[in-house]
């Protein structure tokens, strides 16, 4: 009869993560079946499938069919009639610990049960022994894993783990990084001859606490060639076998050379500390929260006239009296609450003496945290006295000295007051308070406590009222401002005029910059109050400008040019400021000076070039012209940008001059492009033009005259207008913009909306279109009302006849809302920033 194994899957991938049974497994149950078929003398058909939950529907065998689940609630041998007369032997075999059970099936009439028995037994041994060797396999591993991260453990660490056969004395390291292994000792004997001779003593007696069964810790230095210098620190435990007997040292070494260094830096640091403090002739102490003495040095020992012992750990309430113990408490709790520093002064008796001292008290932290206060005390009492002696010295002197030349005064002050004094006001002039100002600074150079400031002080509406009344009300102002001055001081500051409404203060014998200040705030106040000029009530503001006294000041003119510099700035600021120099206007200040000079250079030289930024037809998307803007590209210092030179020209009457020039090149420019490619000819250029240029009598001719010498037509010129200018335009302003508008020129309100914005004069002015300012186009996709106030213009502008031109679009959403809103014209650097001729020119090659 056939006796080849016959094994059926009802459930593969039970065994292993492929999908089939494992092969030593198949290979034993084929075994097992072919001597068993062999033995029954009948073939055995072995059937397996899952007991796990979900698993796949069992096919039936072709031979045998279907087994029932219900099959597997019997687990001994047996008989079911088959049709074809003959019997199905049907056994299951449940294997809950792989999660299977096997059905074990054979057609017989009656079989050695026995055999049929033995025949069980073997396939549960094959799949017990499968399970067990699958569970050892998985503890190999995580041993092996385990063992793979205490070596990275022991290797980050830098430690190594070892052993000495206490019968042979040989060392062999267990665990650590490879140049452990390669470089540890071999015997105990050898380790002992690397450690430092210091060392080892220390070592000897922590193996001698080991054999006795105490676990020990010791740190030692190795000399061996690559360890010179470095500490190890190695915990030591003897293992015994069963009889007690010692026969393995294990030792735990751990490199703490790091730990070490820093632990002598810091005890270094820590008795240097102790040494000063130790040393120093100032008493020092630390009290802890509850006001215990935590720390006193010698000085503070000899100030209360105790020993540490008798110090250390005791409160104020154990070594002063109650009352003084309370004052002293009370001055602690008030540094503890405010983590502010106290200094104060009090008397302090030492036998039949009374002294002064002065404390200063301090919050003592540790972590960022107040733990308790630190004080230090000063014996002042020869200092009081010195002090004392000087001051009577000085009077006494002042006193010689005042009778003594009293009468040279007499006869010298008139003269004195006519050299050193203002003639209309009276006040001290420039001289005079230069005179004063320098004794201030000698003074200061003697002693740093003699602090003095000086103000700056200008009227911001003298002109206006010089102008509106004339030069005697004028005088008379300045008369009643500079009274209103010398009554605003103290009686040992000086107030002087330099001339016309400049006045300057110098304030001395000040406390500190607060106090300058609120003298100057007040001074400020008091002259912001009306003025009655026999009827007339005139109202004015001060711009104040304010300087403190420092060393590094050596020449009175010094402090007074900083403190106009700083009344300049008070100026900028606008009416009524008030400003403390610092140190960055003295730069501000050199670098405009620097800027001017290099400008009026750069315009002399014609280095200022326009660049060209393309405005776009927001409907076609072709270039329709360029903005020029002036760029600055200095051959030492590189790119200056427009918003650091620009606000020079203007301070500096240069602007007139460099809007010329940009637009001379500009037309040039265009009309050149026009030449060269006449399908170019109707691009248009628009120009910024300064307030400053339609002030210039001439400034329409010159206009006129640039165009013809470059022959860029009049009605392709766009002149971006600001709306301050067309606010206040004067009749010289109508002018020019008659004649302008008669050549052809077209004019462009500039930022529309962020200035003195006024719908009256609208209609009145003939522009031809407005320009959005970029801070409405900026936020245009974040602020739903600023997209209402762009729609708004623009509905304004198309109502009005006017195109609109959107400034600063960057981004594709915005371009599509402008373009969706009906704006006419584009520009930002989506498209292009400002280039040169060349690469403006590049951007036109469709043409």
């Amino acid at each position: 009869m056939d006796t080849s194994p016959d094994l059926f899957l009802f459930s593969a991938g039970v065994f292993d993560a492929t999908g089939a049974l494992d092969p030593s497994m198949r290979s034993a149950l084929e075994r097992l079946v072919r001597l068993s078929s062999h033995a029954l003398k009948q073939p055995i058909c072995v059937m397996i499938e899952s007991t796990l939950e979900g698993s796949a529907q069992n096919p039936a065998h072709p031979m045998l069919g279907q087994p029932s689940r219900a099959s597997g609630s019997f687990s001994g041998w047996a008989c079911f009639p088959r049709e074809n007369q003959t019997n199905l032997w049907h056994h299951v075999l449940h294997c809950p610990s792989i999660e299977i059970q096997c059905h074990l099936m054979l057609e017989c009439e009656t079989p050695d049960i026995a055999l049929l028995q033995d025949f069980r037994d073997s396939v549960q041994d094959v799949f017990l022994c499968h399970h067990a060797s699958l569970k050892l396999g998985l503890l190999e591993q995580q041993v092996q894993h385990q063992q793979d991260q205490l070596q990275q453990i022991l290797q980050g660490t830098k430690t190594v783990v070892w052993t000495v056969d206490m019968a042979t004395g040989q060392l062999q390291v267990q665990d650590g990084s490879s140049s452990a292994r390669r470089t540890y000792p071999q015997s105990l004997q050898e380790f002992q001859s690397h450690v430092h001779p210091e060392d080892l003593p220390g070592l000897v007696l922590a193996w001698q606490k080991a054999l006795q069964g105490q676990d020990s810790d010791v740190p030692f230095r190795l000399n061996w060639p690559d360890q010179q210098g470095r500490w190890f620190i190695s915990r030591l435990r003897v293992q015994k076998n069963a009889e007690g007997t010692p026969v393995q040292l294990l030792g735990v070494t751990q490199d703490i050379t790091e730990q070490h260094q820093a632990a002598s830096k810091l005890q270094d640091s820590e008795s240097r500390l102790r040494a000063v403090i130790e040393h120093s002739q100032d008493a020092i102490f630390i009290k802890d929260l509850a006001g215990h003495y935590l720390l006193v040095n010698r000085a503070a020992c000899e100030m209360m006239e105790r020993s540490p012992e008798q110090i250390l750990c005791r409160t104020d309430h154990a070594l002063l009296p109650e009352e003084e113990a309370l004052r002293v408490q009370k001055v602690d709790q008030t540094v503890l609450e405010t983590c502010v520093p106290i200094t104060y002064e009090y008397p302090l008796v030492y036998g039949d003496l009374q002294r002064t001292v002065q404390t200063t008290k301090y919050p003592y932290l540790q972590n960022g945290e107040v733990k308790g206060v630190v004080g230090v005390t000063r014996d002042i009492t020869d200092l009081k006295h010195l002090e004392m002696q000087l001051r009577l010295h000085n009077q006494s002197l002042q006193d010689a000295v005042q009778v003594r030349t009293r009468e040279v005064e007499v006869l010298s002050e008139a003269l004195q007051r006519q050299a050193i004094h203002d003639s209309l006001t009276s006040l001290a002039n420039r001289h005079l308070l230069e005179e004063r100002l320098e004794q201030a600074m000698r003074r200061m150079t003697r002693d740093v406590d003699q602090t003095h400031a000086v103000l700056c002080v200008d009227c911001d509406q003298f002109k206006r009222i010089n102008d509106a009344y004339g030069h005697s009300v004028g005088d008379h102002f300045l008369k009643v401002f500079a009274a209103r001055l010398s009554t605003a001081v103290r009686p040992y500051d000086t107030v002087a005029r330099f001339g016309g409404d400049e006045f300057a203060i110098l304030l001395e014998d000040l406390q500190d910059q607060q106090q300058a200040l609120q003298l100057a705030l007040s001074i400020q106040h008091l002259l912001h109050e009306p003025y009655d000029l026999n009827g007339l009530y005139l109202h004015a503001t001060s711009s104040i400008g304010l300087v403190m006294g420092n060393a590094i000041y050596t020449h009175p003119e010094e402090i007074l040019r900083d403190a106009d510099t700083a009344m300049s700035h008070a100026k900028e600021a606008g009416i009524g400021q008030l400003r403390l120099f610092e140190s960055g206007m003295r730069e501000k200040v050199l670098r405009r000076s620097w800027l001017e000079q290099e400008l009026r250079l750069a315009l002399q030289k014609g280095c200022i070039h326009p660049h060209f930024q393309p405005i776009v037809h927001s409907r076609t998307g072709q270039i329709s012209g360029f903005e020029a803007l002036a760029r600055w590209n200095h051959p030492e210092h590189g790119f200056i940008p427009p918003t650091e030179f620009i606000p020079v020209a203007e301070h500096a009457g240069l602007i007139t001059e460099l809007d010329r020039q940009i637009l001379q090149k500009a037309c040039e420019q265009i009309s050149q492009w026009a030449h060269l490619h006449p399908q170019m000819a109707q691009l248009h250029l628009s120009v910024n033009v300064s307030s400053a240029q339609f002030s210039r009598p001439d400034f329409s001719e010159v206009l006129e005259r640039t165009l013809n010498q470059s022959l860029h037509p009049a009605v392709q010129l766009h002149l971006e207008l600001t709306e301050r200018l067309l606010l206040e335009r004067s009749p010289e302003v109508n002018r020019h913009l008659g004649k302008l508008k008669d050549l052809g020129v077209k004019f462009h309100i500039d930022d529309f909306g962020t200035g003195y914005s006024s719908l009256s004069y609208l209609p009145q002015f003939a522009a031809s279109a407005l320009k959005i300012d970029r801070s409405f186009v900026r936020d245009l996709m974040h602020d739903p009302h600023q997209r209402e106030v762009v729609k708004t213009i623009i509905h304004l502008a198309h109502n009005l006849g006017l195109e609109v031109v959107a400034e600063g679009v960057e981004t594709p959403e915005q371009q599509a809302w402008l373009i969706e809103a009906g704006c006419d014209y584009l520009q930002g650097y989506l498209f292009s920033p400002p280039v040169a001729s060349q690469q403006a020119r590049a951007l036109l090659n469709p043409f």
